[in-house]
């Protein structure tokens, strides 16, 4: 699901409904996220993720997309975030390319 935050509140915007009952993978995530991203090039995104977005991968191909991320992470692998990790980038001004 990807939602916008307006006023303290998170408005669903998008969402799939998958055919499986266990976590999406890498290619739907970035299939869900490359559906929306486009409708907010004016704007600062920040994706916000549970443990089933905990990929490398994924933060890297955020970045990519000129994203903020904050990924959810396995109880039990330490860190000074507790049970998320954290990259974010300087806010973006211009539009991407």
């Amino acid at each position: 699901m990807i939602s916008i935050i307006y006023k303290n509140r998170a408005i669903p915007v998008y969402f799939e409904l998958l055919s499986k009952l266990v976590s999406s993978n890498l290619s739907e995530q970035k299939k869900l996220i490359s559906n929306i991203i486009g409708l907010f090039d004016n704007y600062q995104v920040v994706v916000l993720g549970d443990r089933e977005f905990c990929s490398v991968k994924l933060d890297q191909w955020l970045d990519t997309q000129r994203c903020s991320a904050v990924l959810g992470r396995q109880r039990g692998l330490g860190g000074s975030h507790g049970a998320y990790k954290v990259r974010t980038q300087v806010p973006h001004t211009d539009p991407k390319p």
